[in-house]
């Protein structure tokens, strides 16, 4: 009996590799425009663990003074190199494009970014799966809480949102205008550029000392921050309570959202869960660059002066719409959706050369409730969150960046169909030529089609003639410092 049981081990283990991975995964090959996608091995569900140490934490102990906070902050717990569940994700965010000086495609650069994922996917025995994968297995015999659960604790960042905020410090020795600058507010927090005591490393990562730090929950109540929470529940100490872990239970949400595109060139990349000083929040890169609306008000001055020829313009506005579609198509692949793309959270990164989408705080999984967004981008019609609801607002980006400036628009921006003639193109770019200005104005439409149903993805849209042989990024390096006059 030992003997037969021996040989029937060893001829398991003997079976040809292809096989059992056909048997035990689906790769990303498979269905990457919506179908079903397995992106990790099931088998060792069983044996998950989530309560290991924090895989995001500083090289060296240490602390120093906050501007937040008046004296210290304590400096992080002691670490273990046990690996979480997010460190088997690679985490390196790859460049779109091989080279800078070649003409490229749209649904190239998207094919490279899911061939770029499976690779890291496949490369380790156990990964994070997708919000969307998530929500497809939970709906599958048995569907038993227990299995619901434990699938969900395959969603990324999972262990480290359990494992709650690392605490950094500030490196204040060159003065606090260096160790943090305030750069913005939004509806979910105050935005400043940070510089760390000490290196962030995450996942064996030396992220570096740099970063942005997006403030959504302070610990001090005169801080106010979110506003108006302390004053709202001053009288109610359980309502406050239960305010502040609903915050930090939002905070958590948009760091998962993050982590579900980590990798994807397209995407702000989020490095953690941090707090600093009595402040709560997320620690970003550090993007180099300008948001969409500071180019969208200087490049009407920039084409008058003749800085920039109404081509390169219009190749500007080609390749960013191609670079918001490529990321909106990770969300996609992924189950969730941004639901706030405007022109203040799709920047150019001058480093990279590319458009990149940033803040998360809107985002949601497929099927929840769908947040507004910002005013001149909102799709009106009554769904869900969903993919379609991110390519009307990408539509609108396209036609805040061709339109006459002074023409204003409502909260849903421009939603009639429209024609060369009727859309009111700035008065630089109707030199073009209506056979270009046509092919703009064709993928406008199809964008914003008033039925969800009938609205292209943003993937289909990427196979448009309007998103071939885009121009190389260089070109768009040198359009951009035009620009805004910069050598």
């Amino acid at each position: 009996m030992q003997a037969d049981s021996a040989q029937r081990a060893s001829s398991r283990h003997e079976e040809p590799l292809q096989p059992l991975l056909t048997r035990r995964r689906l790769t990303a090959d498979a269905g990457m425009d919506g179908g079903l996608r397995i992106n990790a091995l099931m088998e060792p569900l069983r044996d998950l663990r989530l309560d290991t140490p924090r895989s995001m934490r500083l090289s060296t102990p240490g602390s120093r003074a906050s501007p937040f906070t008046p004296g210290t902050s304590s400096s992080s717990s002691s670490q273990s190199n046990s690996p979480t569940l997010a460190s088997l994700v690679q985490p390196a965010t790859p460049l779109a494009l091989a080279s800078d000086t070649e003409p490229w495609s749209g649904s190239q650069a998207l094919k490279r970014e899911r061939s770029l994922l499976r690779d890291r996917r496949m490369s380790g025995a156990q990964t994070a799966i997708s919000p969307r994968l998530a929500k497809t297995l939970s709906g599958v015999p048995p569907s038993k809480s227990l299995w619901s659960e434990r699938i969900s604790a395959l969603k990324p960042a999972v262990a480290e949102t359990g494992q709650g905020f690392a605490i950094v410090s500030l490196d204040t020795s060159s003065g606090e205008a260096v160790a943090c600058r305030r750069i913005g507010d939004g509806a979910s927090g105050k935005v400043y550029r940070v510089r760390l005591s000490e290196n962030f490393v995450r996942d064996q990562e030396d992220c570096g000392r740099d970063f942005v730090f997006k403030a959504m929950l302070s610990l001090d109540p005169a801080d106010r921050l979110p506003l108006g929470m302390y004053q709202r529940h001053s009288e109610d100490p359980e309502a406050l309570a239960q305010a502040i872990e609903d915050c930090r239970s939002r905070i958590c949400k948009e760091f998962q959202i993050a982590e579900s595109l980590r990798g994807t060139s397209q995407v702000m990349q989020v490095h953690g869960l941090v707090q600093i000083g009595h402040r709560l929040g997320l620690l970003s890169e550090s993007i180099d660059g300008v948001t969409a609306r500071k180019l969208f008000e200087s490049g009407p001055a920039a084409l008058a002066q003749g800085h920039v020829t109404p081509a390169a313009y219009f190749q500007l506005a080609r390749t960013m719409a191609a670079d918001v579609l490529v990321g909106l198509s990770r969300f996609d692949d992924e189950g969730v959706a941004h639901q706030d793309i405007s022109d203040n959270n799709v920047m150019y990164d001058s480093r990279r050369k590319m458009f990149r989408i940033v803040d998360m705080g809107h985002g949601g999984e497929h099927g929840e409730d769908r947040s507004m967004g910002t005013w001149g981008f909102v799709d009106m019609q009554p769904a869900p969150a969903g993919h379609k609801s991110d390519v009307y607002a990408a539509g609108q980006l396209l036609a805040c960046s061709l339109k006459d400036p002074g023409v204003r628009v409502g909260l849903r921006g421009i939603h009639q169909r429209t024609s060369v003639e009727s859309f009111p193109f700035m008065g630089a770019l109707r030199a073009l030529g209506p056979d270009v200005l046509e092919d703009a104005v064709r993928v406008f439409n199809r964008m914003t089609v008033q039925d969800p149903e009938d609205r292209a993805t943003a993937a289909e849209l990427l196979k448009d003639p309007f998103f071939q042989a885009l121009e190389p990024r260089e070109s768009l390096q040198a359009t951009y410092c035009r620009v805004f006059d910069v050598s």
